[in-house]
């Protein structure tokens, strides 16, 4: 969770004398626990009743106060006390509109853009995917893993949230990261480039079709890594970006080859199992993920650009 105290400045000189804004987001205490919420009414399974910390959270804030766009992994019952609040809402798969952070970025699961509130703003698809739920006292709202929410405290308020994990989906995900690709072995960074590289070609291949890869990358650049100030945070032309630039084709033996389909139809049935209201954030997560950990953090951008830029050599085994 984030710090549980802070104070931010209010830009807009509208708040209080002090020019801040102040909230407060911390576990709500014991006391407020047992004598507050009713914990069987409160949390979807018995495993979620008897955990004992980080279940119950207590939200303080100052009017004025506004949260970055961003999601959550568990089912949470947002509670309002005190005030009024206003949440945006949008559905997992309007992810790619609201533009996220890279997942090796610290700000992951919020989104880069600051408005994202407009209920008249339609997606990529034409579709219009905003939903406003304005809170008064007494309220229970009900946002489900994943759903992206921008939070406004109209006014000073104090709200408790209750979060039920969704542990299937936190089995599948240990699953697939604990699950060691066979290029990961490689000792020579080149190899572990090229390695991870069919490696989540063929993994795409078989999530979204055939020739997938390509569009794919294209769409996750243009989502992620769109802004400058999000490129300028990664090297251009690393060690091994200038190395594979000379070698179009991919050099990889024949057992390597077979290796790696074993390893994407693996990882790929695993992610099937996810629902699919989550899967694509994740796999794209995934994506960068794996690439950090073959190649470093500072390789990412390099090597989907590496691939784009071989994407049409009739030699790329990749394809």
């Amino acid at each position: 969770p984030i710090p549980a105290k802070a104070r931010f400045r209010n830009n807009n000189n509208n708040n209080n004398n002090n020019n801040y804004y102040y909230y407060y987001l911390g576990d709500m205490p014991k006391s407020m626990q047992e004598n507050g919420f009713n914990r069987s009414a409160i949390f979807l399974s018995e495993k979620d009743r008897q955990r004992d910390q980080h279940t119950q959270y207590l939200w303080l804030s100052s009017g004025g106060v506004v949260t970055h766009t961003h999601c959550d992994m568990d089912h949470n019952l947002f509670i309002q006390i005190y005030g009024n609040k206003t949440f945006y809402l949008r559905p997992p798969h309007s992810f790619s509109d609201l533009r996220l952070f890279p997942r090796i970025h610290p700000l992951w699961h919020k989104s880069q853009q600051l408005n994202t509130d407009d209920a008249a703003t339609a997606s990529s698809d034409g579709e219009q995917h905003s939903y406003h739920a304005h809170l008064s006292p007494g309220d229970l709202l009900y946002v489900p893993p994943y759903w992206f929410h921008k939070v406004v405290s109209n006014t000073a308020s104090i709200s408790a949230t209750a979060w039920s994990l969704d542990y299937e989906h936190y089995e599948r995900m240990d699953s697939i990261y604990r699950y060691e690709q066979k290029f990961s072995r490689f000792v020579h960074p080149k190899g572990r480039f090229y390695g991870v590289r069919l490696f989540l070609d063929l993994l795409l291949q078989r999530l979204y079709g055939i020739g997938a890869t390509i569009p794919y990358l294209r769409g996750l650049l243009s989502s992620r890594y769109s802004s400058k100030e999000i490129r300028d945070l990664f090297p251009r032309n690393t060690t091994v970006f200038r190395t594979c630039q000379i070698e179009r084709a991919i050099p990889l033996r024949h057992h390597v080859i077979q290796d790696s389909k074993f390893d994407a139809e693996v990882i790929s049935e695993l992610f099937f199992e996810i629902s699919a209201a989550a899967r694509d954030i994740m796999v794209m997560n995934y994506i960068e993920e794996a690439t950090a950990a073959a190649i470093g953090w500072q390789g990412v951008y390099d090597m989907m650009i590496n691939k784009l830029i071989n994407s049409h050599s009739n030699n790329d085994t990749t394809g």
